[in-house]
């Protein structure tokens, strides 16, 4: 692909540089007619993310003597551990009548599964531009793609630890699998979510690129986030009489609502304590906090865009 020429005495750097600096920052228009691109942006470097997915999947299982299986075989590990946990040690209940443990073991594991991901999905779109800066100081690439392809990534690992537990409450009949009508809604929960975490992604990788403390910050945040969030625990008064004082800030919460559609699909809505939201309440309030993440996160990412290069 041809460079733009180099301004009169620009150093080689400079040169290399020079697709991303603009002398002012973008105006509100120019964030907007951005914005508005992305879907012709993802169409013309489908090739190139696809590629940047499969390398980075290839990656965590170079060299490894079970190779892509590991990534069936974490999602695998885990359930077991919940299951036997749950419904051979402890036989632990909750809540009024009590709700039973392969209730709960299931309970935590599909929220572990989604909160994994979403947390995997920030922590490497933190510091996706500044361990790959070579490629913004020497290329015309595309930068807003990195933090895409870390959220892919994260998405195709919850995918498959989705399958697994399926393909474990089939063939051991721990949990009775959803209907067909929940499972055609995984599709829709999985755009939701990659729109979710990769506006976020843009957000935290952009501005990590100016601030180096918002990596190790991101990883405190998310730890008071993850216990802010019903992962380990049920969002009802009536399972957790506790939690009644903070249901306006816990139903606030963007991942409350992620985590709680996952697991609405997952357990087939089942038992009807663990779902205290209907699922269609749920969708809808994952739907925005994802419209207004992403569109948080591309303004500030264009907005600092002309900084990376330099700054990396």
């Amino acid at each position: 692909m041809p460079r733009p020429a180099p301004r009169p005495g620009a150093s080689p750097a400079d040169a290399c540089a020079a697709p991303w600096i603009h002398a002012t920052p973008p105006g509100a228009l120019a964030l907007a007619a951005r914005m508005l691109r992305w879907p012709a942006v993802l169409l013309a470097r489908r090739d190139l993310l696809a590629t940047l997915l499969r390398r980075d999947l290839e990656a965590r299982v170079r060299g490894t003597a079970l190779s892509w299986l590991w990534l069936l075989a974490q999602p695998l590990l885990l359930f077991a551990v919940y299951a036997f946990l749950f419904t051979a040690v402890l036989g632990l209940r909750v809540g009024g009548d009590g709700l039973p443990s392969a209730t709960l073991a299931v309970s935590m594991f599909t929220g572990t599964l989604v909160w994994s991901s979403l947390a995997e999905a920030l922590t490497r779109s933190a510091t996706c531009l500044t361990e790959r800066g070579h490629l913004l100081r020497c290329l015309r690439f595309p930068a807003e793609l990195l933090p895409l392809e870390a959220a892919l990534a994260s998405c195709v690992t919850l995918a498959l630890g989705a399958l697994v537990y399926l393909a474990c409450a089939a063939l051991f009949g721990l949990w009775p699998l959803p209907s067909a009508a929940l499972l055609a809604l995984a599709p829709l929960l999985l755009l939701l979510q990659l729109v979710f975490s990769a506006g976020l992604g843009l957000l935290v990788a952009s501005v990590n690129v100016l601030w180096r403390d918002t990596a190790p910050f991101l990883t405190a945040a998310l730890t008071v986030w993850m216990f802010a969030t019903p992962v380990f625990w049920i969002a009802s008064p009536e399972v957790l009489p506790s939690v009644a004082p903070w249901m306006p800030w816990i139903e606030a919460n963007p991942a409350t609502a992620l985590v709680e559609a996952w697991r609405h699909v997952l357990m087939g809505g089942e038992p009807a304590l663990v779902h205290p939201r209907a699922l269609g309440e749920s969708l809808a309030r994952l739907a925005s906090w994802s419209a207004a993440a992403f569109a948080l996160g591309s303004l500030v990412f264009f907005r600092l865009q002309r900084h990376l290069a330099d700054e990396v």
